[in-house]
């Protein structure tokens, strides 16, 4: 058998095993069916080439004279419910993404508003234009001055102002100083008219 040699006297020896209850599954699959290999099955395709499957379909009355299939009543009802369906799935999906698509820009201008607001620091401020006149504020209008005269703001000092000791820097300060050291040596100290010190003294204390 396909060029080898197959001996058979062992076949004489052969004894019938002994059926016990308590065998497993697959052990009495082999002994009711045995281990030889099953014929497969092979379908006549010669046979099924040959027939029409449109003759087979108007035999069983499944097409009508023109060769369309019929459609049962309950599938075509299935299938219309089927249709509408979708389309109102569709039709969600669509209202869907354009409340998306709203939100978003909603949410985009927000942002951008949020961001103009919170960007002020680097907006300039009427404090660092420097003095600022009322009629830069409310504008050329008489109106506005409410009988109040108008002030004339002095303006600033061109040679070494004298700086805020709290709010500038350091070093502002110290050129201030050292410019004002400078002045003093050139110039001299600067003559003031104040009077005498005066200090205050209770009236039990005081000789009239």
């Amino acid at each position: 058998l396909l060029k080898r040699i197959i001996r058979v006297d062992h076949v004489e020896e052969y004894k019938v095993p002994k059926y016990h209850e308590d065998i497993d599954e697959e052990t009495r699959k082999i002994w009711e069916d045995g281990c030889a290999p099953k014929p497969i099955a092979v379908q006549q395709e010669d046979d099924l080439e040959d027939v029409d499957p449109v003759e087979t379909l108007k035999k069983k009355g499944a097409v009508d004279k023109d060769g369309i299939i019929k459609v049962d009543k309950a599938l075509e009802k299935q299938l219309r419910k089927e249709q509408r369906r979708l389309k109102k799935e569709t039709k969600k999906a669509r209202k869907e993404e354009k409340r998306r698509k709203r939100k978003l820009e909603e949410q985009l201008e927000l942002d951008k508003k949020i961001e103009d607001n919170a960007s002020w620091k680097k907006q300039k401020k009427l404090i660092d234009l420097g003095p600022v006149k009322e009629e830069e504020i409310y504008g050329s209008n008489e109106h506005f001055n409410f009988g109040k005269p108008k002030k004339e703001i002095p303006p600033p000092a061109a040679h070494n102002p004298r700086p805020d000791f709290e709010k500038a820097d350091w070093r502002d300060i110290e050129m201030w100083k050292a410019v004002r050291e400078k002045e003093k040596q050139e110039k001299g100290e600067k003559e003031t008219n104040w009077k005498e010190e005066e200090h205050y003294l209770p009236s039990r204390f005081r000789k009239e």
